[in-house]
């Protein structure tokens, strides 16, 4: 709610490439559920490589809005099902468990946003996001912008398959990139 004598701004005017990146977002996910790989890494370095926009890079954009999407659908279905809302990450590979430490320092990064986000502490997310993005690397952004769309896809097809909701730019779209 604005204060007296304030205007109220819209997530649009604040970061008028909002809808571009959220379009680039739904275009991405399209190529995940689809199984069109090579389209959603195409669209992903699109983003690496766009102008800056409001709230920084594009792909530090598109990653923080599907880190907030994946946190609000995880917050969601444990609601759903009655679950406390304290939420950790366990790691394995195909053998064992995997320490946190041993992820790449931008994955580790994100995953410690998503994680910060979905227990409510957003300053921590987004201080995790710059260290995400810290270095001006298009395929470490394109590789970061990818493992956050991951979750978010995946979050949303449960979504879908237990009648949560979900943005509606997570659904996908055949649109080319």
């Amino acid at each position: 709610m604005a204060r007296a004598g304030e205007e109220k701004v819209s997530a649009e005017e604040r970061d008028p490439h909002r809808h571009w990146v959220e379009r680039k977002i739904t275009q991405a996910a399209g190529g995940i559920r689809e199984g069109c790989y090579e389209d959603t890494i195409t669209v992903l370095a699109q983003l690496a490589v766009a102008p800056d926009t409001a709230a920084g890079s594009a792909a530090r954009s598109a990653t923080e809005l599907l880190v907030r999407a994946a946190a609000d659908m995880l917050r969601a279905l444990a609601e759903r099902d009655g679950r406390e809302r304290s939420f950790a990450v366990r790691l394995t590979d195909d053998e064992a468990d995997v320490s946190i430490d041993e992820v790449d320092p931008p994955v580790r990064a994100t995953i410690r946003a998503l994680l910060a986000e979905a227990n409510g502490d957003r300053e921590s997310a987004d201080i995790q996001l710059d260290l995400a993005f810290l270095e001006p690397d298009d395929a470490v952004a394109t590789t970061v912008a990818l493992q956050a769309l991951v979750w978010a896809v995946g979050l949303a097809n449960t979504c879908e398959e237990q009648g949560v909701g979900f943005p509606a730019w997570l659904r996908g779209s055949t649109a080319q990139p």
